[in-house]
């Protein structure tokens, strides 16, 4: 039993020195903070099946993506076969195209408008964008309440415009690009 507790007092002690406060396994282990499983929110229960006009307008970005850049056929190849200088020129020549499309499609703004790799406060409205899916924690982020901030490692992007248009009923919806035969 003493091996046990001075190992738990060990752990408390590295854990204030690291973040100035107990973690949330080491307060559940000395059992000052009941720690209840979630249920699985409605979201969480899996794939939930979209609508025709969902389908239409995400098959009309990949369509775009496809049609000025080949970004799919990109995508779906199996890359192993080709030599980094093979890919860094393919990558080089299909990335303005696809940059293009992209915007013809939808506006991206950053979720968070500050610099990337440095060293900055979480925003003062933190734990709504975590509940959101807005902000994402890495690293050692056992406990939100005590973290104040970190190094940002990317913006994100959100969706500020979507400029897509109603296709004729008439096209197969879930067609990306169409199958190409040359005649000769």
């Amino acid at each position: 039993m003493f091996p046990e507790r001075l190992q738990l007092g060990l752990q408390c002690f590295v854990s204030i020195l690291k973040s100035g406060t107990l973690n949330v396994a080491l307060r559940q282990a000395l059992g000052v903070v009941r720690v209840e499983p979630e249920e699985p929110s409605a979201e969480d229960r899996g794939a939930v099946a979209a609508s025709e006009e969902r389908i239409r307008g995400a098959v009309q970005v990949l369509r775009a993506l496809q049609t000025d850049s080949g970004l799919i056929d990109f995508l779906l190849e199996d890359l192993r076969y080709y030599s980094d200088q093979q890919l860094a020129q393919g990558v080089r020549a299909m990335q303005p195209d696809a940059r293009d499309a992209l915007s013809r499609a939808v506006r991206l703004v950053p979720v968070v408008d500050r610099a990337e790799g440095e060293l900055q406060d979480l925003p003062s409205d933190a734990a709504a964008r975590f509940a959101n899916g807005s902000l994402r924690l890495t690293g050692n982020a056992a406990e939100f309440e005590a973290i104040h901030g970190g190094v940002l490692r990317h913006r994100g992007w959100r969706v500020a415009e979507a400029y897509l248009l109603t296709l004729p009923h008439s096209l197969d919806a879930t067609v990306v690009h169409p199958a190409v035969y040359e005649v000769e």
